[in-house]
C-alpha cells in the first residue's frame, strides 16, 4: 500500500449519531419548529436552544445540538 503511489484516503460518515440526544430528541424538534416560526428578530441563537436543552435534563454537548439543528 505504501508504494502503490495512492495517498488519497477519504472518509465519509452517512449517518451522524446523536447518542446524547437520542432521548431528547423530541424537544430540540419542538424547540427548532417554535423558533423558525417566529420573526426572524425573535429567533433565538443556536446557543439559547442548547441552553434550553439543558434546562430541560439534556446532557449532550453544544455541537451534538447544532449538528441535530443542522440535519
Amino acid at each position: 500500500m505504501l508504494r502503490s503511489g495512492e495517498t488519497a484516503f477519504t472518509y465519509e460518515r452517512s449517518v451522524q449519531p446523536l447518542p446524547m440526544l437520542g432521548p431528547w430528541a423530541s424537544d430540540p424538534n419542538t424547540l427548532l419548529e417554535t423558533n423558525n416560526d417566529r420573526a426572524r428578530r425573535e429567533r433565538l441563537t443556536m446557543v439559547r436552544l442548547f441552553e434550553e436543552l439543558s434546562w430541560l435534563g439534556n446532557r449532550g454537548g453544544y455541537d451534538a445540538v447544532r449538528r441535530y439543528a443542522a440535519n
